[in-house]
């Protein structure tokens, strides 16, 4: 589904990302993990269309999207949830929710989107009046994976999802992302939480200063030798 070669990216004329080789196929979750500052987001940011391409391709469900505009990217089936959640605090969850089935074919089936949420989410039913900027961390994060839903993405990438939370509130989030698994939505998920992260995943890579180093199952990835020393400074 989305195939990314020889990637480089970055900021104004720094490069952060080198010789990116990356592939998440149909259905399955894929893991992208390493320390802060290895380039995780980066690389999210330039699949979505938000930082400069220098050079090589993204190719998503055969078309190329290396050159496309964010919005266009959104439109075919890809929703970002960007670390730290960007959410509109002085709308009420249900208007954030909303907010997020913009393109055509989602507004179509909105009111199926909202119940699907509602249903992965019960807390945010509960609080589907209150303000956003007023919800607890966790319901931040889980109206901002609502809200990245409700576009009705084919891929469905997560940015740092468990930063800041609870360890009881990172099993719920990371519970969510299984069921969504399960609804057939590709992940492509950016943690540093490899534990969690590495134990959802199909498939993982270990990104080091802006560079793939690893790759390979998640449960094997989870097993290597050295490897949180090695490459996640843990």
């Amino acid at each position: 589904m989305l195939f990314i070669e020889r990637l480089e990216a970055g900021y104004g004329e720094v490069k952060v990302l080198h010789e990116i080789f990356l592939e998440v196929h149909e259905g399955e979750c894929v893991a992208l993990v390493g320390a802060n500052g290895a380039g995780k987001s980066t690389l999210l940011r330039a699949i979505s269309g938000m930082v400069r391409i220098f050079s090589g391709r993204v190719q998503f469900d055969g078309v190329d999207i290396t050159r496309l505009p964010p919005f266009q990217i959104a439109a075919l089936g890809i929703a970002h949830v960007p670390e730290g959640r960007r959410l509109f605090p002085e709308l009420t969850v249900e208007e954030n929710l909303l907010l997020g089935a913009w393109v055509e074919e989602a507004r179509r089936v909105r009111a199926e989107s909202l119940e699907r949420v509602y249903t992965l989410f019960p807390r945010l039913k509960e609080r589907r009046r209150q303000l956003a900027g007023t919800l607890s961390g966790g319901e931040q994060q889980m109206l901002a994976i609502g809200r990245g839903l409700m576009l009705r993405p084919r891929l469905l990438m997560l940015d740092e999802p468990s930063l800041g939370l609870s360890p009881l509130l990172v099993e719920q989030v990371f519970d969510a992302l299984r069921e969504i698994s399960l609804q057939k939505v590709s992940l492509l998920l950016a943690e540093q939480n490899i534990v969690q992260a590495l134990g959802l995943a199909t498939r993982a890579y270990v990104m080091e200063t802006g560079r793939i180093v690893m790759a390979g199952p998640g449960q094997e990835l989870l097993q290597a030798p050295g490897l949180r020393e090695a490459y996640l400074g843990l």
